[in-house]
């Protein structure tokens, strides 16, 4: 008896098995690190274990077990049924964790995990995170389709490149400002009503906030390098000066409530405009805009156009639902052309007729039914045209189409 006592003792414990509950889950290990073939995990298996764990669409709801992989960079969980992670601060190597999809409602400490370059936390349950203040490492945080009200306190993570909170219920983003290396920030589809100041943030080359209640941008004045700068769906009323961001190739500002927009003449690289839907009686001068591939301007107020006939990058215009009279100076490479639900003239559309893409179709619409018209439209009918435009939809509209 004594000698099987001592057998017991002297036993070590990198041979001991490690307790995985999760059925799913230990089988899965098994299959992969079941070096010995004797259907458990050893902890010196474990160990033995480096460079990516990926334990994705298994089904697995409990990842106890894990704790003892310390020697892995990463780990991929994603789209199982995980309520929550167990410790892991012995995977100190740990670079990537990828837990996207499962049922989270919370995580665990964090800090020791200051190798951690990416933390996807996408489509879960969770209403906050830990204190990652110690991840100086971090270069990406997803967060987006959780549960957020409050904005995680990010101070600390001076080399966070991407930031997605987009899809929670967030009122407001706190301070950014620690977030000096912050390249890329996706906060849409929220519930934002004013976004925080952004001028130390000077890396940041795409900010996307569409889809919230905003009335008003912060300055961008300092943030020179953005690229992309998507605001739409908003009540926006006024932009502030865009001047000094001459990298800006696009700018999505449908569906606000601008009446104007600002001098865009700087913007040089500029490659596609979209202020649809908004207020709009003109557009600004768009002559130093020549790198312009795609404009939408459809469903405003906008009586004239700009000339265009120099922006031969130009290849999709669409100026649709607009009080435009006539459509002239337009360049030879446009390819789509929506000019629909405004007052143009039949000699407006002979004007048109270089268009090599243009196909003109008159037609009176009446409960979804198209009549070709023998003649153009009377100043009656348009009358009814623009009767119709207050709702009263039985009365018909006459639509010009001329696309391809």
């Amino acid at each position: 008896m004594r000698y099987l006592w001592l057998a017991i003792v002297w036993c070590p414990l990198w041979a001991q098995d490690i307790t995985i509950p999760d059925a799913n889950f230990k089988a899965f290990l098994v299959a992969q690190y079941d070096s010995g073939g004797d259907g458990e995990i050893s902890i010196a298996e474990a160990e033995a274990v480096t460079g990516v764990m990926d334990c994705s669409l298994l089904n697995v709801a409990d990842l106890t077990g894990i704790e003892y992989f310390i020697n892995i960079s990463v780990l991929d969980c994603q789209q199982n049924n995980v309520t929550s992670i167990p410790d892991i601060s012995n995977l100190t190597q740990l670079e990537i964790l990828v837990a996207d999809l499962n049922l989270l409602t919370s995580l665990p400490d964090l800090s020791a995990l200051s190798q951690l370059l990416v933390l996807s936390l996408d489509r879960n349950n969770l209403t906050s995170l830990p204190d990652l203040s110690a991840l100086v490492n971090l270069e990406v945080l997803e967060m987006d389709n959780n549960l957020f009200t409050i904005m995680p306190d990010l101070t600390g993570l001076v080399s966070l490149l991407d930031l997605e909170c987009d899809g929670n219920m967030l009122t407001s983003l706190g301070d950014l400002s620690g977030l000096v290396s912050l390249q890329e920030l996706e906060a849409h589809s929220n519930m934002l009503t004013c976004l925080p100041d952004l001028s130390a943030l000077t890396q940041l080359f795409d900010l996307e906030v569409y889809r919230n209640e905003l009335t008003a941008l912060p300055d961008l004045s300092a943030n020179t390098q953005l690229q992309e700068l998507e605001f739409d769906d908003n009540m926006i009323e006024s932009l502030p000066d865009l001047s000094n961001l001459t990298q800006l190739v696009y700018i999505d500002a449908d569906r606000n409530l601008l009446e104007t927009l600002p001098d865009l003449s700087n913007l040089a690289n500029l490659q596609r405009l979209d202020c649809a839907r908004n207020r709009l009686t003109a557009l600004p001068d768009l002559s130093n805009n020549t790198q312009l591939q795609i404009l939408q301007c459809q469903r405003n107020r906008i009586s004239t156009l700009p000339d265009l006939s120099g922006h031969l990058n130009l290849n999709e215009l669409n100026i649709a639902r607009n009080r435009l009279t006539s459509v002239s100076n337009l360049p030879p490479s446009l390819a789509l052309l929506t000019c629909d639900h405004n007052f143009l003239s039949k000699a407006s559309c002979d004007a048109l007729a270089g268009f090599t893409a243009a196909n003109y179709e008159q037609g009176f619409t009446w409960s979804g039914v198209a009549i070709t018209l023998p003649d153009w439209p009377s100043e009656t009918q348009w009358l009814l045209r623009r009767v119709e435009d207050l709702n009263l939809a039985e009365l018909g509209t006459y639509t010009l189409d001329c696309g391809l």
